[in-house]
């Protein structure tokens, strides 16, 4: 048995991480701190480096999946439908707080990268 085989990706957990990583990111960008990520997922620290590579590549990994949340989720009618610019930033702040609520970490974290995450 090769080593790749004994040690073979369990979705589950990569998925507990990245969540894990998602929630740690959202509160504390990227200074958010690996233990507690794999304490909440419930996995080694060693585990979220076996997944993941290194903390960059999770916080990127964490970001990219945020960020597609919301874009797979965002009706961009909200923009086009409007009558005149005023409803139309009236309509996407409306809109902006839907989405804020509905997917609160997924917009927390881009909302953290935008304004003052640089890593």
């Amino acid at each position: 048995m090769n080593l790749m085989t004994r040690l073979a990706i369990d979705p589950k957990k990569k998925e507990a991480i990245l969540t894990a990583a998602l929630e740690e990111f959202s509160k504390e960008g990227f200074n958010a701190n690996t233990d507690k990520i794999a304490e909440k997922a419930g996995v080694s620290k060693g585990s979220v480096f076996r997944y993941f590579g290194n903390k960059q590549k999770l916080y990127i990994a964490a970001v990219t999946q945020a960020f597609d949340t919301l874009i797979d989720n965002t009706d961009f009618n909200v923009w086009k439908d409007s009558p005149d610019f005023v409803h139309m930033v009236i309509n996407a702040t409306r809109y902006k707080l839907t989405l804020e609520k509905r997917y609160p970490t997924e917009f927390a974290l881009a909302m953290l990268v935008y304004t003052k995450d640089t890593k």
